[in-house]
């Protein structure tokens, strides 16, 4: 008989788009090599280890979810395009990890990861790769044990009380009316437009210790900064989505668990306070805000009905941080993140640069000028990489030729 559990987790809003859209959260991880296929399987075989419920299945029950054991192949593929979670036998995989010449992909589930999870997968992927690959296997079953921890059993206990019922909590201090996004509308309904901005590491991270914060922050005000240079003649407020997985994560403490762990939080700035302070000065207030929307209550709320937590919104930053995959991370060239929505602004610090990554629909050209000049006004070196747009077209998401 199967073993099933129940699973609580933010994933009603992600259940339809992982079965339907042709776009999935997708991490695309390139080398200074060719991929040793052998080396990349015994990987992946230690990733299972690690986290043997990875091989499950979601399946939903009317309002409920369950992780369901399956024979999932715990295979990698050699393919030159990503392969879809939907793409294998008819199913839905947790994630599905593929390659072709020096690039790595790996596409995932949303209902079942937030990107803070995909992360936590693929660099455990690309440490036990290189320790493979440069023949020391016995540091990456090391590194293995000593990761497992609670991964054979992962404990989603501490959210039990996210399965009550869903009350009203309404936010103070946000406007009623926001910026519209109509200019960043998606470029058509088959195709993602992606870009990168690329900015020194050193200048970025020293400026937010100068002024006690945080990058997150700083990233939605500069954000800000930049719609209102494409849209001079507006006046309505920037309204940010920011999702708090690792914050969420920290506090239940469940560091060790890749499954979807966050809180939508919303912040705000008017055009107003952007022209008469500095966006590094601004990032306080909006840290604040952040941390004051970071309470269990709300977290156990979200996780009732995240659905009921949207509202219209500008732009939604998501930061990665420094990216430490260890000793490999010298070796990685390139590095794509794509989670399937048009609004979202990814940005991670990968060997000294910082990597700012929009995903505007038609304005992503627009927007990686104008969030590069408003880098350069707070004395950060910058520029845009991307001389136009990539479009991301159905079924053939990121192929390794992109760069």
């Amino acid at each position: 008989m199967k073993t099933r559990r129940k699973f609580v987790g933010c994933t009603s809003v992600f259940w339809d788009a992982d079965r339907n859209e042709s776009i999935h959260s997708t991490f695309k991880l390139t080398f200074d090599h060719n991929v040793d296929k052998s080396a990349l399987q015994a990987a992946l075989d230690l990733v299972y280890y690690v986290w043997p419920v990875l091989k499950s299945r979601l399946v939903k029950e009317g309002s409920e979810f369950f992780l369901e054991e399956c024979n999932i192949p715990a295979k990698v593929y050699e393919s030159k395009e990503v392969i879809a979670i939907s793409g294998l036998d008819n199913d839905v995989y947790p994630f599905v990890v593929s390659f072709y010449g020096d690039t790595v992909f790996m596409s995932a589930s949303h209902s079942l990861f937030d990107g803070g999870g995909m992360l936590m997968i693929i660099r455990l992927l690309a440490m036990f790769y290189w320790d493979i690959y440069t023949g020391n296997p016995a540091k990456a079953e090391e590194l293995a044990r000593d990761f497992r921890g609670d991964g054979e059993n992962l404990d989603r206990d501490v959210f039990a009380e996210a399965t009550g019922t869903y009350r009203d909590m309404p936010l103070s201090g946000l406007p009623d009316k926001s910026c519209s996004v109509e200019d960043f509308a998606p470029d058509a309904d088959d195709t993602l437009s992606y870009g990168e901005v690329q900015a020194d590491s050193s200048e970025f991270i020293a400026l937010c210790k100068k002024n006690h914060i945080k990058p997150m922050p700083f990233m939605f005000l500069l954000a800000a900064k930049a719609v209102y240079r494409m849209k001079p003649d507006e006046e309505l407020p920037i309204v940010g989505l920011i999702t708090q997985t690792n914050n969420v994560r920290k506090m239940l403490n469940v560091e060790k668990d890749p499954f979807t762990c966050g809180l939508i939080s919303y912040v705000s700035v008017d055009k107003k306070e952007l022209n008469e302070r500095p966006a590094s000065e601004l990032a306080q207030k909006v840290q604040e805000m952040l941390s004051g929307q970071l309470t269990k209550e709300r977290i156990y709320n979200f996780m009732t009905a995240p659905e009921k937590f949207g509202r219209p919104v500008t732009v939604m930053p998501i930061y990665f941080g420094k990216i430490d995959f260890g000793e490999v991370t010298s070796h990685i060239q390139d590095l794509v993140i794509v989670i399937h929505s048009t609004l979202e602004f990814i940005a991670f610090d990968l060997n000294g640069k910082m990597r700012f990554c929009p995903m505007m629909g038609h304005g992503t050209g627009a927007f990686m000028e104008a969030f590069s000049k408003a880098l350069k006004d707070e004395g950060i070196s910058s520029a845009v990489t991307t001389k136009k747009p990539y479009f991301l077209p159905k079924d053939t998401l990121m192929t390794n030729e992109m760069r």
